[in-house]
């Protein structure tokens, strides 16, 4: 299914992160990994298919893109991208909207 969307939202501890890096024998890693509330470590994601970025000025929205774009041009096996946690990401998102100051 090309060009197929996902968001997993539920309560904390439910295993939306879990479910994301499952562990898959898939090689290359098919997943970049972006964890934003450093919960990622313990799930044996490969380092390099690992971004951890915490989100707390708006110029790091910038830098998650830049620190994507440099991943998936080394990581040409990753179909799927995910971000732990979105909500984080809204946050930081809805602030750089409004025009606030970090």
């Amino acid at each position: 299914m090309k060009g197929l969307r996902v968001l997993l939202y539920g309560p904390s501890g439910g295993g939306k992160s879990h479910f994301l890096v499952m562990p898959t024998e898939s090689k290359p890693y098919p997943i970049l990994a972006v964890d934003t509330e450093d919960r990622l470590g313990d799930f044996n994601v490969p380092k390099e298919n690992l971004i951890r970025l915490s989100l707390e000025k708006k110029e790091d929205l910038d830098t998650l893109a830049k620190s994507i774009d440099s991943s998936l041009k080394v990581l040409p096996g990753v179909h799927t991208i995910g971000i732990d946690s979105v909500s984080t990401l809204q946050v930081l998102q809805e602030f750089r909207i409004s025009g606030g100051t970090g």
